[in-house]
């Protein structure tokens, strides 16, 4: 959950880079942390997942991309929600499975109600479906989408003002947060050997939170839990 807002996000950097908003404008900051979380999300996709209803297209190749255009990978495929659909569960198969015991699989008859899908990692934002959806068919979705950006002003990212505009991203990751815009602010000093010298480390303390966040929330997954 976030509760942290946009400006003591600021406040945090300044106090770090020991910096009020001269060296670096704090609308430049604002820069960082909407980068930071394109960042962020690449490497942690559940960081800011959505759950919404796609319109299938006719047939069975299927995409996110038109329909939610922040979206940056597929995570599952739910069920059928059409009103005419059975609302049945969907499941995931291999696609060389269904190749190699149904060949024909991507042209049969289109159906309203979807029973599989399949994906690939090369194409994160695609799937095909099984058997090959009507206009009419829609499936509910999860994926992964970029945070919005934050377009504030100079007094509104004052660490001292009245602004409520909190993070989007859960107040948990505001040391990776800080971690990564320190790593770009002092990227742009790295003509001065002690700024790219810093630049490297926040980067790396950056990359460690990430990595160490992703082993402690895989270790205590209630899927990885012994039954």
């Amino acid at each position: 959950m976030a509760t942290v807002k946009v400006r003591e996000a600021v406040g945090r950097i300044e106090r770090i880079a020991q910096d009020d908003g001269v060296h670096w404008p704090r609308v430049e900051y604002q820069t960082w942390i909407n980068e930071f979380y394109a960042a962020a999300v690449t490497l942690r996709p559940d960081l800011n997942t959505k759950i919404e209803t796609l319109d299938c297209e006719a047939g069975a190749n299927q995409s996110l991309a038109t329909a939610f255009p922040n979206a940056i990978r597929l995570l599952d495929v739910r069920r059928n929600v059409a009103a005419t659909s059975k609302k049945r569960a969907i499941r995931r198969e291999q696609r060389d499975q269904l190749n190699r015991y149904r060949p024909t699989w991507l042209a049969e008859s289109e159906s309203v109600d979807v029973e599989f899908f399949a994906f690939d990692d090369i194409l994160p934002l695609a799937f095909s479906v099984f058997p090959p959806a009507t206009s009419a068919a829609q499936v509910e979705v999860v994926f992964a989408e970029i945070p919005a950006a934050h377009a504030l002003s100079e007094s509104e990212l004052d660490p001292e003002g009245e602004d409520d505009t909190v993070i989007n991203v859960p107040d948990v990751y505001i040391p990776a947060m800080v971690d990564y815009v320190l790593y770009r602010a002092y990227g742009k000093d790295t003509d001065v050997a002690e700024s790219a010298a810093r630049s490297d480390r926040h980067y790396a303390a950056f990359e460690r939170f990430m990595g160490v966040k992703t082993e402690a929330d895989l270790a205590t997954s209630p899927s990885n839990r012994k039954k």
